[in-house]
């Protein structure tokens, strides 16, 4: 099964995102990513995370919260979730833009998972 997740990064094009989303057999949201998917006209089959960055309360379908105080991103609490239903390909896009620290993280997060890769409007990254 694919699954894309969509972060709380830059959304260059709501156009790509919800033709990616086609593309999948789930789509999960992370956190603020649900303001991302909700801008593209996406309808997430799950939202999860702290729920600290969401701005759009106007989802009402599956969501799984977490305390604030964690030890995993929301992108990894994500990832993992995926994984437990099914999940043999999975697709991070909106991982870039405004923090540094998220995006170094989310390229490590690659690096630890086999069959996750990143989907941007201009670049794909892929670790062998």
């Amino acid at each position: 099964m694919k699954i894309l997740i969509i972060l709380n990064g830059e959304l260059k094009s709501g156009i790509f995102l919800a033709s990616l989303a086609k593309t999948c057999d789930y789509v999960i949201c992370a956190d603020g990513g649900y303001d991302k998917a909700a801008a593209a006209g996406v309808i997430p089959d799950l939202l999860i995370g702290d729920m600290d960055s969401v701005q759009n309360r106007t989802f009402t379908g599956e969501q799984i919260q977490f305390p604030a105080e964690k030890n995993w991103t929301d992108c990894e609490l994500a990832i993992e979730t995926a994984l437990e239903r099914g999940a043999d390909e999975i697709i991070l896009t909106c991982t870039q833009g405004g923090r540094c620290d998220h995006a170094v993280a989310n390229l490590y997060i690659l690096s630890r998972y086999k069959n996750v890769c990143i989907r941007e409007t201009d670049c794909s990254v892929y670790v062998c």
